[in-house]
């Protein structure tokens, strides 16, 4: 590594230790909920809605057999 290469190297992690940016992922486990699951569940309601004869079960075996 040349000179220049190393004094930049060091210069760059000096830079990440002022702003504290952490290297790994140490955060607590979130609950299993995703963005995913949750706009599902708000595009049934919405379905459910526009067709008040379609019951929740009956949509989600639907949506889960087209792969939703």
């Amino acid at each position: 590594m040349l000179k220049k290469d190393e004094k930049r190297f060091k210069v760059s992690l000096n830079g990440l230790n002022k702003v504290q940016t952490p290297l790994a992922d140490n955060s607590p486990e979130e609950p299993n909920i995703t963005n995913q699951d949750s706009f599902r569940d708000d595009l049934m309601m919405d379905i459910l809605k526009d067709h008040p004869g379609l019951t929740y079960e009956e949509l989600d075996e639907q949506m889960s057999a087209f792969g939703f």
